[in-house]
């Protein structure tokens, strides 16, 4: 990663970025975009494994009590 690649960038910049004219290694909006669609991705996918754990454990419980 370039070293300024981090800081903060003006919308004239990261339009010249995104249009492929800036040097190597900065960030277009689009691969600024990814990894946060990426970790909520993971988040949502975090939480239904939370639920559907819980899920299994209440109906093994459940299915225990009746028999």
């Amino acid at each position: 990663m370039a070293p300024g690649s981090m800081q903060r960038r003006g919308p004239a910049e990261q339009a010249t970025t995104d249009r492929g004219e800036d040097p190597a290694g900065a960030l277009t909006t689009a691969g600024r975009e990814e990894p946060a669609r990426l970790r909520r991705k993971a988040h949502e996918q975090e939480q239904t494994i939370e639920v559907q754990g819980k899920e299994a454990a209440f109906f093994a419980n459940h299915k225990t009590r009746q028999t």
